[in-house]
């Protein structure tokens, strides 16, 4: 896979694109500068072009090739940099959608066991009625006292099987609370990263600037000794 590296987009009276081979591309312009730079480029080769005062040049000579990856060297390295902290904070947020993926899983089993006990608390309430009014209605007798007790084997199984789910809610309320560690860890790591890029942009910045002043005289020099060739 080939790596396309805009190390800026600003608007200047200077653009420039640097072919270092099949995998790495450089430049501080537009894609239409890249463009026009590709036009020019034979092959695969390694190939400098830039734009200036309306005039475009390109560089072929190893040696002053050589000379303009020196200057682009500090650049590259950063954006290498930068692409590093990247893959930092895809990880993370990749490791920060499972811990949520599971922690949805988690509310969602919480929801089904709550929905459950609400259901177990409205057939207790039911039942609870139900012995009141054969309470106040009847005045013993065998038939009272089989369904007294089919009302209270009912109710003894209700309850237990609320005190299981209530376990269970127990059980899943501490298995999210033990996500919430990770999960702050992970966003705390995120914020660092996060600071790293800031911190690398201000320094993309910094070299870029340095490496246009740098690429300006070099190119100078270049059309003076007629190494730079002029092209549209």
């Amino acid at each position: 896979m080939s790596t396309y590296s805009v190390v800026s987009s600003r608007r200047t009276d200077f653009a420039w694109v640097l072919f270092l081979d099949n995998d790495w591309v450089m430049m501080s312009g537009s894609s239409g500068d890249r463009a026009r730079a590709e036009r020019h480029r034979r092959g695969g080769e390694m190939l400098f072009w830039a734009r200036g005062q309306e005039r475009e040049h390109v560089i072929r000579d190893a040696e002053w090739l050589r000379q303009v990856q020196e200057v682009c060297r500090p650049v590259r390295e950063i954006g290498e940099l930068q692409g590093e902290i990247g893959q930092r904070q895809g990880q993370l947020g990749a490791r920060q959608g499972e811990i949520g993926a599971r922690q949805g899983a988690i509310g969602e089993k919480q929801g089904e066991v709550g929905a459950r006990q609400g259901e177990l608390g409205a057939r207790l309430a039911a039942l609870e009625a139900q012995q009141a009014r054969l309470t106040t209605s009847m005045t013993g007798g065998r038939g009272v006292d089989e369904q007294e007790r089919e009302l209270a084997a009912q109710r003894r199984a209700l309850e237990a099987e609320m005190v299981s789910l209530g376990r269970e809610m127990e059980r899943l309320s501490s298995e999210i609370d033990s996500l919430g560690a990770p999960m702050g860890e992970l966003g705390r790591q995120m914020v660092e990263l996060g600071q790293e890029m800031e911190a690398a942009g201000r320094r993309m910045d910094v070299a870029v600037q340095k490496a246009e002043s740098e690429l300006r005289a070099l190119l100078d020099r270049a059309i003076r000794d007629g190494v730079a060739q002029e092209v549209s």
